[in-house]
């Protein structure tokens, strides 16, 4: 009775981590851990606390007092059995520029890397204007033609401040999620009837005997 059951759990498991995230700290709840930043011009980018929630963190990228350009970005590993990934994750773009020249705007892009350069796959979105708000973006890119290098894969966000003394706009990012696009993980419910149904089989069985 006990092997059938640690089995079945075994199995839920092994279903229920099927699903996870091919990247780490996608929440930002440990601070830029796992994730790598790039400040070209000024700027920077960091973690702060959700205004409208106090418990979660977010990322932010922004230039505060000039002009500037900062990335935010971590690489991954797909599998090369995953023919398609499901990229997932929250934003806000906040675009407060008075520059008649030129407009601030923000963006998220996915590219496969090889050894020497960086293939893109696709613009995930791309905004020069306040997104008012936050977005939940989710779409799901191809990967059938990923070769097999660890890491083969990265997600980068960016924001650019035009060149005036008038910009202060900043890009909010969280929730940030890849998974295999097929992967399945079962409803906490079907966990529990299952569990219990994996028991009350051991029962039966112990009492036949």
């Amino acid at each position: 009775m006990i092997k059938q059951i640690v089995s079945g759990l075994s199995i839920l498991t092994l279903a229920a981590s099927a699903n996870a995230s091919l990247i780490t700290n996608g929440g930002f709840e440990d601070d830029l851990n796992g994730w790598g930043a790039t400040n070209l011009i000024g700027g920077g980018v960091s973690v702060i606390a959700d205004p409208s929630d106090s418990s979660n963190h977010i990322a932010r990228l922004d230039d505060p007092s000039n002009f500037g350009g900062e990335l935010l970005w971590q690489t991954f590993y797909v599998p090369t059995d995953v023919d398609s990934i499901t990229v997932s994750f929250d934003y806000k773009f906040e675009e407060k520029d008075t520059s008649w020249i030129s407009t601030d705007h923000a963006w998220a892009k996915l590219f496969k890397l090889d050894e020497h350069t960086f293939l893109n796959v696709d613009v995930l979105f791309h905004d020069h204007k306040d997104s008012q708000g936050w977005i939940t973006f989710e779409g799901v890119i191809d990967t059938s033609s990923i070769f097999n290098h660890n890491p083969n894969a990265k997600i980068q966000f960016g924001i650019w401040e035009s060149i005036s003394r008038r910009t202060n706009s900043a890009l909010y990012v969280d929730n940030v999620s890849i998974s295999d696009t097929y992967a399945s993980v079962p409803e906490p419910s079907s966990l529990m009837l299952l569990g219990l149904g994996l028991a009350g089989f051991g029962l039966s069985r112990k009492r036949k005997s």
